[in-house]
């Protein structure tokens, strides 16, 4: 039916193309990878959180109270004495939370 000079062009051309969707399939592995990285970021983030939320909203319930009423009572002054503890209990929840896992 085909002649043996055809078939053989046929199957050139057959392995070029499948060649040819190996490579766009590796190509859109590699690009879907690089496109997804800020989601897997995310990821990490969000599982981070998870993992620390209880330990800062106990973290935070003592210090908004204590700052309500540094507020409440003082005025600006006291306010920023209030408020320049926070780098420092900031940094004792990061210091807990490393201690617990990281």
């Amino acid at each position: 039916m085909y002649s043996t000079e055809e078939l053989n062009e046929l199957l050139m051309r057959k392995a070029r193309l499948r060649a040819s969707i190996a490579v766009n399939r590796r190509t859109c592995v590699v690009q879907a990878g690089e496109a997804l990285r800020p989601l897997a970021w995310i990821d990490r983030v969000m599982a981070e959180w998870r993992r620390v939320a209880p330990l800062a909203k106990a973290a935070a319930v003592p210090f908004g109270w204590m700052l309500w009423r540094k507020l409440r009572q003082g005025g600006a002054a006291r306010s920023a004495q209030a408020l320049r503890w926070l780098p420092t209990l900031l940094g004792l929840v990061r210091a807990v939370s490393a201690m617990r896992g990281h």
